[in-house]
């Protein structure tokens, strides 16, 4: 027989993953055609202007290009090949 603070934990669960199914969701309708890089990653820049600087990838600027920031918040593009995931 299931006692009281069992039955809390258990809806409790039911609740996340239903939670959990939704962000799932979410995030699969506004997934980048273009897969290279998502929102938010840690990119190392290897084009020779910024070397070894790293980056957040910002938004996708077309096929090949990314709108990035970089630590000191400055903000630029670069091609998909000048950039390596952290």
């Amino acid at each position: 027989m299931k006692t009281d603070r069992t039955a809390q934990i258990l809806e409790e669960i039911d609740q996340l993953i239903a939670e959990l199914r939704e962000i799932r969701l979410k995030e699969k309708k506004t997934g980048s055609k273009y897969p290279q890089f998502s929102h938010g990653d840690r990119v190392l820049i290897l084009s020779r202007d910024l070397y070894h600087r790293e980056a957040a990838i910002d938004r996708v600027k077309g096929e090949q290009m990314w709108h990035i920031v970089l630590d000191d918040g400055t903000k630029t593009t670069r091609k998909y090949s000048s950039l390596r995931k952290l």
